[in-house]
C-alpha cells in the first residue's frame, strides 16, 4: 500500500518535478479497506489507480516488499517481490528508460506449462517480463496523458552545475517523451513442488 507522511506530500506538492500521491481507503459500516493510490497535481485529485496499476506503482515508487502480485493473463502469482529501479533520462528529454530488477518467487501457477522443465520455466519467465513491461509502459503513458509525475522522473533533469529547466518546459517534454521499460526477473529456485500427473 502507498505510505506517505505529511512532510513527503508537502515536498512533492511544491516541487516542479514531482506530483504528490496519497493512499485511498474505503470506509464501510464495519470495514476499512485499502482501495489504491491517488495522484494529485496542483493540489487537486487527478486520478486513482487500483489493483494491477497500483501494484506496479508500488514496485516503481519504492523498494518496499510486495507480498503477492497476481498476473491473471498468465495464470501465475509471483510474490515476495523486491525491486530496484534505475531511471535514465536522455539529455534532449525525448526518451526515458526505466530498468527494473525484480527479485521474488513464483507462488502459484495454474497454467499449462510444466514449470519443472527448465525450457518451459524460462518461457514463462520471459512472458512475465513482457507482461510487466507492457503494463508498466501503459501506466506511465497514463501518467503522461494526465500530466502528472508521481514517480519524480523530472528530478533526473537536475544536475549540480546547470540551471534547472522550468516546470512548463518539463511538462511539455514529459507529455511527448518515449518510454522504454525493461524488467529483469530473478526468481528463487522452485522448491517443495509436486508434479501431479
Amino acid at each position: 500500500m502507498t505510505i506517505v507522511n505529511l512532510h513527503e506530500y508537502k515536498n512533492k506538492l511544491f516541487s516542479p518535478f514531482s506530483d504528490p500521491v496519497l493512499p485511498v481507503f474505503k470506509v464501510a459500516k464495519d470495514n476499512f479497506t485499502y482501495e489504491g493510490t491517488a495522484f494529485f497535481s496542483n493540489d487537486k485529485l487527478i486520478e486513482m489507480v487500483t489493483n494491477t496499476e497500483d501494484q506496479i506503482f508500488q514496485l516503481l515508487d519504492n523498494d518496499h516488499y510486495l507480498k503477492f502480485f497476481p498476473i491473471t493473463k498468465l495464470d501465475v502469482v509471483i510474490g515476495h517481490l523486491r525491486s530496484r529501479v534505475n531511471v535514465d533520462l536522455d539529455k534532449n528529454l525525448s526518451l526515458v528508460t526505466i530498468n527494473v530488477k525484480l527479485n521474488g518467487r513464483i507462488e502459484e501457477y495454474q497454467g499449462n506449462k510444466n514449470i519443472l522443465n527448465g525450457n518451459e520455466l524460462m518461457q514463462l519467465h520471459k512472458e512475465i517480463e513482457t507482461e510487466l513491461e507492457m503494463k508498466t509502459t501503459g501506466l506511465i503513458k497514463k501518467m503522461q496523458e494526465l500530466k502528472v509525475d508521481p514517480l519524480q522522473i523530472g528530478t533526473h533533469t537536475l544536475s549540480p552545475f546547470s540551471k534547472p529547466i522550468s516546470e512548463k518546459v518539463w511538462l511539455a517534454a514529459w507529455g511527448k517523451m518515449k518510454i522504454k521499460v525493461n524488467y529483469q526477473l530473478y526468481f528463487e529456485t522452485l522448491q517443495n513442488t509436486k508434479n501431479n500427473y
